[in-house]
């Protein structure tokens, strides 16, 4: 069975009369018996010292521990732990005496610092998972602040709340909310003095996203800096750009007709463009498209999607009289989704054949002439 041993000093002090040396071998029985009683006496004011102690009802509880002058360090004993009081700073003004205990494998902690109940400078201990020794868990520091001396785990379900003037203050080791359901609420300041890592954030907690087009559309995440600068400037802008002086060429009536673009502009690699054949990347578009017509009474444009066979946007209808000298644009402005893989066209139908002129009437200004234009912008 273990115990603890009190070193308590009952000095001599405390027994009054107490003498060991009466009664003596010599002494008779009649005169021993008041030395007896006095030496009885004087036993009962000495146990009685901080003892609840009164003749015919004894209990052994105590009223309070006074410990003697200060000792050094007891030495280890098997299945023993001693309780003692230990000079702290020997040697110096600030020298006081404080309450340690230590345990039979040699383990000492000093559990009052100052007149608090433990030393700034002591953790509060706990074994390790593998039960093969401790660790430590956490301490009162001379700033008054806690010192953890692990990390910190708030698990799923259970939350960390500060109040509206608190502040938490990460600097080292790590701060983990675990489980989805899992919430770190501060109420005051959070300052982190390290760095935030935004991808492990992104794939342990899900609070943060790189999708460049922005495909979640959550309301309960953040995007990086990479994601918002894509999504703004996914911009492609193809046009039907002739040297000075040329005209568009024939439109000619009775069927849909390609119209002649190529690539000028693609600011995240989102189009490809053969022979006036566009194909677009996956995703979500809006897009904006003109095309001119001259001398070919009523036109119309499309964007129509030649994998599919289907028609994907309709511009506007213009008229221009046969014969006269005006120029008319058809216009598309409008959002589609589209899948990878798609050829798509932009068409031009007139109601009247016009030669040279019927896609535009070019001149010579000093800067190329431009007809068609058609931009595309990936959300």
């Amino acid at each position: 069975m273990k115990r603890i041993i009190i070193f308590i000093l009952l000095v001599s002090s405390c027994f009054g009369a107490w003498d060991a040396a009466k009664p003596s071998s010599s002494t008779s029985l009649r005169n021993s018996n008041p030395e007896i009683l006095a030496n009885w006496s004087a036993l009962e004011v000495g146990i009685g010292q901080d003892h609840t102690f009164t003749t015919g009802s004894p209990d052994g509880k105590h009223t309070q521990i006074t410990f003697t002058d200060p000792i050094s360090t007891p030495g280890d004993v098997a299945n023993e732990g001693v309780l003692y009081i230990k000079d702290v700073d020997p040697g110096t003004s600030t020298n006081v005496v404080e309450l340690h205990f230590k345990d039979e494998s040699g383990n000492e902690i000093q559990l009052t610092s100052a007149g608090n109940r433990i030393a700034n400078t002591t953790y509060f201990t706990g074994t390790n998972n593998a039960g093969t020794g401790s660790v430590n868990i956490f301490k009162v520091h001379t700033d008054d602040t806690i010192h953890f001396g692990q990390t910190i785990n708030v698990l799923a379900g259970f939350d960390l709340l500060l109040s509206t003037t608190s502040d938490i203050t990460i600097s080292g080791n790590t701060f983990t909310v675990a489980g989805a359901t899992g919430n770190t609420l501060v109420a005051g300041t959070l300052d982190v003095t390290g760095n935030i890592d935004p991808t492990t954030y992104e794939t342990t907690n899900g609070g943060f996203l790189d999708e460049d087009d922005m495909s979640s559309d959550a309301v309960d995440k953040v995007a990086s800096q990479q994601s918002i600068n894509a999504f703004v400037t996914a911009y492609a802008k193809l046009v039907d750009s002739k040297t000075a002086g040329t005209d568009g060429g024939t439109a000619t009536s009775g069927s849909w007709v390609k119209r002649t673009v190529t690539e000028e502009t693609d600011i995240g690699d989102h189009v490809v463009v053969s022979s006036s054949v566009i194909v677009l990347a996956a995703g979500d578009y809006e897009c904006y498209i003109s095309a001119p017509a001259h001398a070919v009474d009523n036109h119309q444009i499309r964007l129509r999607n030649t994998t599919a066979g289907s028609t994907i946007l309709i511009g506007t209808m213009e008229f221009n009289a046969a014969g006269s000298f005006i120029t008319t644009r058809s216009v598309i402005a409008g959002r589609f989704t589209i899948a990878g893989s798609q050829n798509l066209e932009i068409q031009h139908r007139v109601q009247t054949t016009q030669a040279t002129t019927g896609f535009g009437n070019g001149a010579n200004l000093g800067e190329v002439n431009i007809y068609t234009i058609a931009e595309f912008r990936k959300r």
